[in-house]
């Protein structure tokens, strides 16, 4: 009988950088990072030693680059499968390359509790972040989730192009068969020219984050499949949920150069899980993780800082370059 423990950790696990798109706003630089399955194997290794030491269970996010573009993809899921200390598995996707035989085969897999597509606006902008063609596939990719009763979430990554297009998307993907749809913000990662131009020309500035807050505001009260529990989008809804920060507390990375960070969204790399067991690396880490969670000083006297502690840390470093400032959309700290 598998033994449930109380504390349960969350890790990203990107298992590749292989991926068939080239999507406009992707934080990967390079896309030829594949981990043998030795280095796979070790990987898994480092997780259950962690969860063993801590004596807790993990949920594990497969993703990539494209995790259905991996020739391990599916031996990886074995292994997952018969681990009594990994509770469940979701797979993070770009939808394009789902079809009956694969799902009909992921259903073997019983720990699989979610798959989630990206979808980033109506077909043209879409198409125009992701690809031609792409937005056809994905919103398929839903389609064929909802046919093998899949729980399938829809990610929308909000920028200035497609943020006004948030309501009819959840419209479309839930008429689909999305069980849940959500929305978060660009960050701007990657090389200098890429971050460059997230930063000019696709970051929200305060006034269009407002609107977005309120485009999100009119699709919950349209559907609750809408969710609003980022950093920030809750500050004026009415909703039960709350989104905190665990970065390098409770959520972890392990990217596909077996690299470990608190966060794919964070620009902290803290070490190898191949030469370094995960523990001693977030021991080595913990300064910089607590400067990650740190409340910034202007943030200190808002009278909403015990909801949002500060906003969303990735977007503050990634725009101004460290983590002492208030989120940059935020529209009580001016």
């Amino acid at each position: 009988m598998q033994v449930k423990y109380g504390k349960l950790y969350v890790f990203q696990w990107h298992m590749t950088h292989r991926c068939n798109l080239r999507c406009r706003h992707c934080y990967l630089d390079e896309y030829a990072a594949e981990p043998t399955e030795i280095e796979l194997m070790s990987v898994l290794g480092r997780i259950i030693q962690f969860l063993t030491e801590r004596q807790a269970m993990a949920e594990i996010d497969l993703t990539g680059g494209e995790p259905f573009a991996s020739p391990q993809f599916f031996k990886v899921l074995q292994w997952l499968e018969y681990e009594p200390r990994i509770e469940n598995v979701k797979i993070m996707t770009n939808g394009t390359l789902l079809n009956d035989e694969i799902l009909t085969k992921l259903k073997t897999y019983k720990k699989v509790v979610a798959i989630q597509i990206s979808i980033d606006g109506i077909e043209k902008t879409h198409d125009a972040i992701r690809g031609k063609g792409n937005f056809d596939k994905a919103v398929n990719g839903i389609r064929l989730l909802h046919k093998h009763g899949y729980f399938n979430v829809v990610s929308f990554t909000a920028n200035r192009l497609n943020y006004k297009e948030f309501g009819e998307v959840a419209k479309i993907v839930i008429e689909a068969g999305a069980d849940r749809v959500w929305t978060d913000r660009v960050v701007p990662l990657g090389d200098v020219d890429k971050k460059k131009d997230i930063i000019d020309n696709l970051v929200m500035t305060p006034d269009e984050f407002i609107e977005y807050i309120d485009i999100i505001r009119h699709a919950r009260e349209k559907n609750d499949n809408v969710r609003a529990t980022r950093s920030l989008q809750y500050l004026d809804i009415d909703t039960p949920f709350r989104h905190i920060c665990g970065a390098g507390k409770a959520a972890f990375t392990i990217t596909a150069d077996c690299e470990l960070m608190p966060c794919r969204r964070l620009e902290e790399n803290y070490g190898s899980v191949l030469e370094k067991p995960i523990s001693q690396i977030l021991s080595e880490n913990k300064n910089r993780t607590a400067e990650i969670l740190r409340i910034p000083d202007r943030c200190k006297e808002c009278d909403k800082v015990d909801i949002c502690k500060g906003g969303a840390k990735c977007q503050t470093c990634a725009v101004y370059g460290d983590y002492n400032h208030p989120d940059p959309n935020c529209r009580f700290c001016k």
